[in-house]
């Protein structure tokens, strides 16, 4: 048996929900897991103390940088502990993960199984060469991918307790579940088109049984604190079929607690928004990236007109489920003014309709590898060759493209912190527009956006019945959260 940690920067309170499935199929297999969290405690000190054969990392581009310089470290002081890494930026980008991250293992693709095997392999003292998914320092050679995961069943319920054992998200009663694997859609800035092609000819998206996603939440609501569940799904599903009305009848019968959901406006019709009311859902997540139909797209390909955006935004007004939308300001062959109008947009969906909606601005960080990448990059809008050094954790950080001037990524900059606040009293639209995104950026505004956003989420998003404690924590949680993402530092 092999003992594995691992390794994340994140997750006290939203716990991520890769590392717990994962850790699922490495018990399975017979080996140990355990958790580091580098927001808790003395990280030298936990290790020590578990002494793990091998430490494991996840994580997107953009924070990849922040795993890299811990493993350096921790490869001065514990040589001997093999470290590997999984996730998006392993997955894209290996050679540059195993070389610069100095890694002694990469794993590509979906990790259910190829982990448990690199940990037999480990405990053993056997050979990795010819392991499916497995890539290690020293020999380059692509592995072979395993097929994906086709029956979703098959695999066992996340193990929540390396998380819910070490930290508040075990006492949080908002919990994270998934019903699927996948998403049918190739928006340019999402990995989903780079992953699809590389199970080309496998179904990719997959759907759990209804029956497996109830067993699941009664299972940890029969351990743990649940009063709102979040189901994180790319999309909880694209259209209404057997499936979503067996979905809402047993939801509604045997769990009845509030739920939050991600769709797509274009998906959306009368009898979808009366199954998602009559399930129990509370608020809904649906993008408008941009209000620009060229922009959004011809840059983003999103197919979608302005007109269904309003409609599915009117239609889940009118059930009172609350909407959490997301855009995207600074995006190639964009203006201000692009942005400005995405603003009005959202208020046009929202208030103006009487719709309640939290909306989010974002600057945009094009993904090496991805469609929105290679178009910045054959247009000449990153300085850099790879654009690895312009990635940053916060998505409201200024903008990493050369096509806009410094006043401009300023008013972006700002826009995304005080978007949101005109977006809830858009009487404050023309003074936020026409003068405050203007200024330099300052803590007076991250301080209004922290604010705007925590009630507003604890409020219509995540209703849950706080008392005044909690709500104080939430904010407190949140506004220390968002500081560090805001941080100038790109590391």
């Amino acid at each position: 048996m092999a003992k594995a940690m691992f390794i994340t920067r994140g997750g006290e309170h939203f716990p991520p929900m890769g590392i717990m499935q994962i850790s699922a199929t490495a018990k399975l297999g017979g080996h140990e897991t355990c958790l580091g969290l580098l927001s808790k405690g003395d990280i030298w000190e936990r290790i020590e103390k578990e002494k793990p054969d091998a430490i494991a990392y996840t994580g997107s581009t953009g924070e990849h940088k922040f795993y890299f310089n811990f493993n350096h470290e921790l490869k001065k002081r514990n040589p001997e502990i093999k470290t590997i890494m999984g996730g998006p930026h392993a997955t894209f980008f290996p050679e540059k993960t195993l070389e610069e991250g100095g890694m002694d293992a990469v794993c590509i693709g979906e990790g259910d199984y190829a982990f448990p095997e690199f940990l037999d392999r480990l405990d053993n003292k056997k050979d990795f060469s010819g392991l499916e998914n497995i890539m290690m320092n020293g020999d380059l050679t692509k592995p072979r991918l395993r097929p994906l995961v086709q029956n979703l069943d098959s695999l066992p319920f996340s193990d929540r307790t390396i998380f819910y054992d070490n930290g508040q998200s075990g006492e949080n009663p908002l919990k994270h579940f998934f019903v699927s694997r996948g998403c049918p859609y190739n928006c340019t800035y999402c990995f989903n088109e780079q992953f699809k092609n590389m199970y080309s000819g496998q179904r990719y998206v997959r759907t759990r049984s209804v029956d497996s996603v109830i067993e699941e939440i009664k299972e940890v609501r029969e351990k743990w604190p649940l009063k709102y569940i979040k189901f994180y799904d790319d999309i909880f599903h694209v259209k209404v079929d057997d499936w979503f009305r067996e979905f809402a009848e047993k939801y509604k019968k045997e769990i009845g607690l509030p739920f939050f959901a991600l769709t797509r406006t274009n998906l959306v019709d009368g009898e979808m928004v009366d199954l998602f009311s009559k399930a129990g859902c509370k608020a809904i997540s649906m993008s408008i990236e941009s209000a620009n139909p060229r922009i959004r797209e011809e840059v983003l390909n999103r197919k979608m007109t302005n007109e269904q955006i309003k409609r599915a935004y009117k239609l889940f007004g009118e059930k009172r489920i609350a909407i959490q939308s997301n855009n995207i300001l600074g995006l190639p062959t964009s203006t201000i003014k692009d942005d400005v109008d995405t603003l009005d947009f959202n208020i046009e969906c929202g208030p103006k309709q009487k719709a309640i909606v939290m909306a989010e601005f974002t600057t945009a960080h094009p993904y090496p590898g991805t469609e929105l990448y290679e178009f910045c990059k054959r247009n000449g809008y990153y300085s850099s060759e790879t654009g690895f050094s312009e990635m940053h954790m916060s998505y409201q950080y200024e903008s990493p493209l050369n096509c806009f001037t410094p006043m401009e990524k300023r008013m972006q900059r700002n826009l995304t912190m005080l978007g949101p606040v005109a977006v809830t009293l858009p009487w404050m639209r023309d003074l936020i527009v026409n003068h405050l995104i203007k200024r330099p950026t300052n803590s007076a505004y991250f301080t209004a956006f922290s604010l705007n956003k925590s009630l507003r989420y604890m409020r219509h998003i995540y209703p849950l019945n706080r008392g005044l404690n909690e709500y104080l924590k939430v904010v407190y949680n949140s506004f220390r959260k968002n500081w560090f993402k805001r941080m100038d530092e790109k590391s």
